[in-house]
């Protein structure tokens, strides 16, 4: 379980720090009720604090997400990126993450990766066989 700060994203003007949240489901996704502008949600765990307590995070799925989000079942592993948001009420603090990029791997196997997130940094596809050393008898280690 895991929160790693990705950088900031401008959202209608207000800046927001993008995160990579790392949890499990904590309940089925819910689907937004009918008529609706809501997102559909699902709630991970995805920090222990350092006292114990325990951090609870809503992934907000719109539009292409809010499908991926109905499919997590309670007990899913989740790897979401997105902005995140905060709301105090009634003096507590909420936390919820508006998913643009979100991977979840079942209790049952497989693995289901949706969104493509487009701020991420380019990547340059590694040949391996470029790695590998004529002499593999003579490790370093």
């Amino acid at each position: 379980m895991a929160l790693c700060k990705l950088g900031m994203n401008n959202i209608n003007g207000v800046m927001y720090p993008v995160y990579l949240v790392s949890g499990n489901a904590v309940r089925d996704g819910e689907a937004p009720p009918a008529g609706s502008k809501r997102p559909a949600k699902v709630t991970v765990v995805a920090q222990t604090k350092e006292d114990g307590e325990t951090v609870f995070i809503a992934i907000n799925g719109w539009r292409d997400r809010a499908e991926d989000i109905m499919a997590v079942r309670k007990g899913d592993s989740i790897l979401c990126i997105g902005p995140m948001k905060t709301n105090e009420y009634n003096g507590k603090t909420y936390v919820s993450v508006d998913a643009e990029f979100i991977c979840r791997s079942s209790i049952d196997g497989g693995a289901v990766v949706t969104g493509a997130y487009t701020n991420m940094p380019s990547v340059t596809q590694v040949d391996f066989a470029d790695l590998s050393s004529e002499d593999d008898d003579d490790l370093p280690f």
